[in-house]
């Protein structure tokens, strides 16, 4: 009977470490004594604001919060809070007593993307704030510029509206306000940089006017349009049509064919043809793409893909070439069609320097579907390894390989 004590208590304690190695949130408490712990501790508040039905915040709490290297930075210069924005009938009474600071944050943050970080100094002051999913360096990294006032968000904001505009601090800022989410606050501090700037024509420069344009009112719209070539020269080949392309399909396409069951698709292209004559016909492909995957007519998308390729095979880009195979992963069982998709895949990486791992995993789960189960089980391998060599966890995509050995679905 001791032993079973013995192993019991030895159990205990492996959790209890274990549970210690990540970051600690704090529970049963409330905002004024999270506060007063910061200040006796002289330690920055770091709030993780998510939502339950959000898969990168998900991921966070799995795979990021969990390690002790993580745990050890945050749990050394944070008091950690987990604040839940959505509510659900499986809320606890912790989760609902913060519903009301949580929707106050939301509205005095301006959050419109989840996760968010939230970072306050000991007082309650809110300093910086970052959006989205990370891997471990770069979510570290985001926590060592929230506690450094030269990079803290809403420090470097009180300086701009206090007047400051030398050129190294608005690039600077662009960055910083662009990891905030701060979308029309950063196009304008794009715009005042560029602006100083006596050659437009740099990579530096080009990447920022990329980042400024989301509409086709925005300063550098009709630059990035009419100067394609030179655009490219920095890009890469194609780039600049395709994000072109990809505003006038956000603002004339998508929003016919979301609106409707069946489409006029001579008024469509005639519109096309008087706003963007240099496009129009790309972009007719484009749209015929999109309203058959709207409709989820996975053989008539197929086609359309297939149609558009056949045009346009340098152009359509990596992440949408991966993006519409993963669809046809997900919801079709069609051998044909999955096969197209396989080959839509591979072209989504085969040419890449740099490649990115889940454009194989996506080309590794086909394959897998398909019935090849050896030869997807060999490339999701090496997706993983690839995700590693980029600074991923080693348990990266982990659960796949493992159902992929079991011969369970994946999809």
């Amino acid at each position: 009977m001791k032993n079973v004590f013995l192993i019991y208590a030895i159990l205990v304690c492996m959790c209890a470490n274990s549970q210690d190695k990540g970051i600690h949130f704090e529970n049963n408490t409330d905002w004024v004594k999270i506060v007063a712990k910061a200040k006796l501790e002289k330690k920055f508040i770091f709030i993780d604001f998510y939502t339950t039905w959000c898969g990168p915040c998900r991921a966070m709490s799995t795979q990021i919060f969990p390690l002790e290297e993580v745990g050890d930075f945050y749990n050394k210069n944070f008091i950690n809070l987990k604040l839940q924005y959505d509510s659900t009938q499986n809320d606890n009474e912790e989760v609902k007593n913060w519903h009301p600071l949580a929707n106050k944050f939301f509205k005095q943050f301006n959050i419109a993307i989840y996760p968010t970080f939230l970072y306050f100094n000991s007082n309650g002051e809110i300093v910086h704030k970052v959006v989205g999913g990370s891997l471990t360096k770069d979510f570290i990294e985001r926590g060592k510029n929230a506690i450094d006032t030269e990079k803290q968000y809403y420090n470097l904001k009180e300086q701009y509206e206090n007047g400051k505009r030398d050129t190294s601090f608005l690039y600077n800022l662009i960055k910083v306000s662009k990891s905030a989410y701060e979308t029309e606050f950063y196009k304008k501090v794009c715009f005042e940089y560029l602006n100083t700037q006596q050659n437009l024509y740099t990579k530096k420069n080009i990447d920022l006017l990329k980042i400024s344009v989301s509409n086709s009112s925005d300063f550098g719209f009709q630059i990035i349009m009419d100067n394609s070539k030179r655009v490219d020269s920095f890009l890469g080949k194609g780039v600049a049509t395709a994000f072109v392309n990809n505003i006038i399909v956000q603002e004339e396409v998508n929003p016919k064919i979301n609106n409707a069951d069946t489409i006029n698709w001579n008024s469509l292209k005639y519109i096309l043809k008087t706003k963007y004559p240099n496009n129009v016909n790309e972009i007719f492909y484009i749209a015929k793409v999109n309203y058959e995957r709207k409709k989820k007519n996975w053989l008539a998308f197929s086609n359309a893909i297939t149609n558009y390729l056949s045009k346009y095979e340098d152009k359509l880009p990596f992440y949408k070439l991966n993006e519409y195979a993963f669809d046809i992963f997900l919801y079709c069982n069609n051998k044909i069609i999955l096969k197209n998709a396989l080959i839509w895949s591979k072209k989504s990486f085969s040419n890449l320097s740099k490649i990115n791992p889940d454009y194989v995993d996506t080309y590794a789960n086909l394959l897998y579907k398909l019935g090849r189960k050896n030869a997807a089980l060999n490339w999701e391998q090496k997706a993983q390894k690839i995700a590693i060599e980029h600074g991923a966890d080693k348990s990266w995509n982990q659960d796949i390989i493992d159902k992929m050995k079991k011969g369970e679905k994946t999809w």
